[in-house]
């Protein structure tokens, strides 16, 4: 019949089809059985570091810590300086600016809510003056064996020490010469590492300060030398800034260093007695025993603008034998004025 032909390529295409079908789903169902085995293996395997990761004891990371602080202590005296201990509390805060930092996936020295490291340990009832270093690593081998992840640490902190001017900033706060203390913060995960280096000047103790006042209420900032022999305070400073804001990744990733503000909103002087008086006619704005460091001055906040004063106070080493002596900060203490 002369529909015969069209019948015949008809159920010969349909056969084909058919055919292709069945074959196209022997492929799909080899592969989806890969697919499982590879899931399955890549599930092990990441438990697997994971176990491997949770081996790294507390105890562990304590001595991490203490050999970095050693570290330190040996790039400092090989300049002659004097070497720092470990701080529990500024390691605290710089483990969980680390922590946030590996869970948020950012690299930065604020923090999501826009705090900047003297913030952050002022907020954690610290009042000595902290400097930050940061560092990471990532997208090496997996850090999680004790012996890779304090290989990868030490790494880092050589890496800041064996910078080159003008790019030299973490070495030289490693350089520091007023530092007393430092705090270690770790954070890590199978692929990337944090650390930061919270380094302390200790050199007063104050009494709490609350963190947060009325705009018109006053403060009373009492407080020693800590060897009022050695060191005498010449200055304290209040600097303001605007409340942080709650800062994007984006945002956090693209800053870079981080200062107080440049221009001093208050000052305060050592009292003078007797006849002696400043160049601007006043006596001075604190009380001052040098003999036992004890210091306490007000601070009226009545018209202050709203936000973050930062309260510092400038400490410089006794001069003998007529030799001058530099001021240098050695505290950040952070009142919101709201």
């Amino acid at each position: 019949m002369v529909f015969s032909p069209l019948l015949d390529n008809f159920f010969g295409s349909v056969k084909f089809l058919a055919d292709t079908f069945f074959k196209i789903n022997k492929l799909q169902i080899k592969l989806c059985k890969y697919a499982c085995i590879w899931l399955f293996l890549s599930f092990i395997s990441t438990n697997s570091l994971y176990a491997q990761e949770n081996t790294i004891s507390k105890t562990d990371l304590v001595q991490i810590k203490q050999k970095l602080v050693n570290l330190i202590n040996q790039n400092r005296q090989s300049k002659g300086l004097n070497p720092v201990e470990l701080d529990e509390l500024a390691g605290q805060v710089g483990e969980e600016h680390c922590q946030e930092m590996l869970k948020e996936n950012y690299f930065s020295h604020w923090n999501i809510l826009g705090l900047k490291p003297y913030m952050r340990y002022s907020q954690a009832n610290g009042t000595d003056l902290i400097s930050e270093n940061l560092s990471f690593a990532e997208g090496g081998p997996f850090y999680n064996t004790l012996t890779t992840l304090e290989g990868a640490l030490v790494e880092m902190h050589l890496h800041m020490f064996e910078e080159e001017p003008p790019n030299d900033g973490h070495r030289q706060n490693i350089l520091y010469p007023p530092h007393t203390h430092v705090g270690i913060g770790i954070a890590f995960n199978e692929g990337k590492v944090k650390l930061a280096e919270e380094f302390i000047d200790r050199y007063v103790e104050v009494r709490p300060l609350p963190h947060k006042i009325k705009s018109g209420e006053s403060i009373e900032i009492v407080g020693k030398t800590l060897n009022p022999k050695e060191f005498e305070i010449v200055r304290i400073s209040l600097f303001y800034e605007p409340n942080p804001t709650m800062l994007e990744i984006e945002e956090l990733n693209k800053r870079k260093g981080y200062s107080l503000p440049e221009v001093e909103t208050i000052i305060l002087r050592p009292m003078l007695y007797g006849n002696a008086i400043y160049t601007d006619g006043s006596r001075g704005e604190f009380e001052y025993q040098k003999s036992s460091g004890k210091f306490s001055g007000i601070v009226k906040f009545s018209k202050s603008p709203k936000g973050i004063y930062t309260i510092v106070v400038w400490a410089k080493k006794i001069q003998k034998n007529n030799q001058q002596t530099e001021k240098f900060p050695v505290t950040n203490i952070c009142v919101e004025v709201e």
